[in-house]
């Protein structure tokens, strides 16, 4: 990179710090530190959410699937959106209104104390290997632009993570969020504007995206009955339905989003906030893939042997893009990874104190102890992250080595697809314990078991025999919930629902 690529990045990190350690000088109790008080206005806890959700694999995954395929993967935001309202409607005014800081507090009101260690301890090991492996992505992403080695990236974007979420909590990862958006969107955008400007203008750049038919929007395919509709990841039925059932679980189920909207001062704003942040996944999406197609047609119009679909942006940037633009582009890779980071540490934190430490190992202690825990726990998860992020690197290593194939595409698969193998048990779970009066712990936790066995033979299955049927990811989640749901409620139920006239009244 040139200089003034590297004075951006370094102008860009310094102001994250600072905005970050700035928010820790509050002190406070945990109450501050995991859900900022609940006084976070509507518009900042919108923009975190969509900063969390946009990792660097977006960065990633977004622009090679536009290359690839174009606009398709686009109608699963029908879903998405479709979650967010149901969420909205339904579900988040009972977890507000019912003062709980892990949305898993309320499976041990319904089952007991076991669902909701259970639930938990899942969330704590998927939220662990997917974000140490979408770490590691952002890593290889900076290798890619700038040259420099892969460990030192893992390092610096895990460090400076690391430095203001455990000082600040949830308030410094919310207010870093806000400037992280703005510049990964920013970043985007200027991408897209300097790609369309190659092009000619957006008329010829539509007109050769067309062309080379990368502006379908959906796969008409109803043809249920065959082997192939379930295979294809991408048809309209299955992204809509398996998109919702995903997102019902991102922002239902998984504490490191349920969190900020926790954070809402009113019961009214965390509805809000779930709805509005699905809302804006339909421009964030078609940006990122707009961005996929636009290099294919900057590609295709110079002829020649086409770049590998997840370098194309990276080459793109390190050939084309003037000095400058080239810092603004890695300062967004990291804001990405630092905003799913920060994230995540806060959010495993909040899980480890108030459903394991508190209750069961140091009950009855003050909150300056509970506090101290917290920055602690938010510590060793940051380093556990860093941890896993490496362990990808070697497994990367070894499994580019043993088959001499790029292992790109494999990592980013494992990034999309670790939490999906427990997303079903948790949306199950927490399906039968809102919304049905039967199920007990025993049930429940077998549930969750059925639904982890059935996500992980969908997905490992056609890797270990080439006879077992493949199905589309899409379809991987919604099979583990309806399995999950059905172990867990084949018992009767023996509590009343917890907050039971909340879901009703959300009703």
């Amino acid at each position: 990179m040139a200089a003034a690529d590297w004075a951006v990045l370094v102008v860009y990190l310094a102001v994250v710090v600072s905005v970050g350690l700035a928010a820790g000088r509050r002190g406070g109790d945990t109450r501050e530190y995991f859900l900022a008080g609940r006084g976070v206005p509507l518009w900042m806890v919108v923009a975190s959410i969509l900063a969390t959700e946009i990792s660097a694999a977006t960065f990633v995954g977004g622009p090679d699937s536009g290359f690839s395929s174009g606009f398709v993967f686009l109608q699963t935001t029908i879903g998405a959106v479709l979650s967010r309202l149901l969420l909205g409607w339904l579900v988040i005014g009972a977890f507000y209104r019912a003062g709980v800081t892990t949305v898993y507090e309320l499976l041990e009101g319904r089952f007991g104390p076991p669902a909701r260690l259970g639930s938990a301890a899942l969330f704590h090991v998927g939220r662990l290997f997917a974000s140490g492996t979408r770490l590691y992505i952002a890593a290889w992403a900076f290798s890619q632009l700038t040259g420099l080695p892969l460990e030192f990236a893992i390092l610096a974007a895990g460090g400076v993570a690391i430095l203001y979420g455990v000082a600040g909590g949830l308030r410094a990862d919310i207010g870093t969020d806000v400037i992280q958006a703005v510049v990964f969107l920013g970043s985007a955008v200027a991408i897209a504007g300097v790609l369309i400007a190659r092009a000619g203008g957006p008329a010829p750049a539509l007109a050769a995206a067309w062309d080379g038919g990368r502006l379908a929007l959906i796969s008409p395919d109803f043809r249920f009955w065959t082997a192939g509709f379930w295979a294809n990841e991408y048809t309209l039925l299955g992204a809509v339905i398996g998109s919702c059932t995903l997102g019902l679980a991102t922002h239902g189920t998984d504490q490191e989003n349920v969190q900020r909207m926790l954070a809402c001062r009113t019961e009214r704003q965390s509805r809000l906030s779930v709805v509005l942040a699905g809302l804006l996944d339909l421009p964030v999406a078609a940006l990122f893939l707009a961005i996929g197609v636009l290099l294919w047609v900057f590609y295709s119009s110079r002829g020649g042997a086409m770049p590998d679909s997840r370098s194309a942006l990276f080459e793109f940037a390190r050939t084309e893009m003037p000095p400058g633009t080239v810092g603004v582009l890695v300062a967004a890779i990291f804001a990405a990874a630092m905003s799913s980071l920060d994230s995540t540490l806060n959010s495993l934190a909040a899980s480890s104190v108030n459903d394991f430490y508190r209750p069961l190992l140091r009950p009855g202690r003050d909150e300056a102890h509970y506090l101290r825990v917290s920055k602690v726990l938010s510590l060793v998860w940051g380093l556990a992250l860093v941890l896993v992020a490496f362990a990808t690197a070697a497994y990367v290593a070894w499994h580019e080595a043993r088959s001499g194939k790029a292992g790109g595409g494999l990592i980013y698969s494992i990034a999309l697809g670790v939490m999906g193998l427990f997303y079903g048990s948790l949306l199950g779970a927490f399906v039968v314990g809102l919304f049905t009066r039967r199920g007990s712990a025993g049930s429940t936790l077998a549930g969750m078991a059925a639904g982890v066995a059935v996500a992980a033979a969908l997905r490992f299955g056609p890797l270990v025999s080439e006879g077992f049927p493949r199905v589309g990811f899409t379809w991987h989640i919604v099979a583990a919930t309806l399995a999950t749901v059905l172990v867990a409620a084949a018992v009767p139920g023996r509590k009343p629902l917890p907050g039971e006239a909340l879901v009703e009244a959300d009703r």
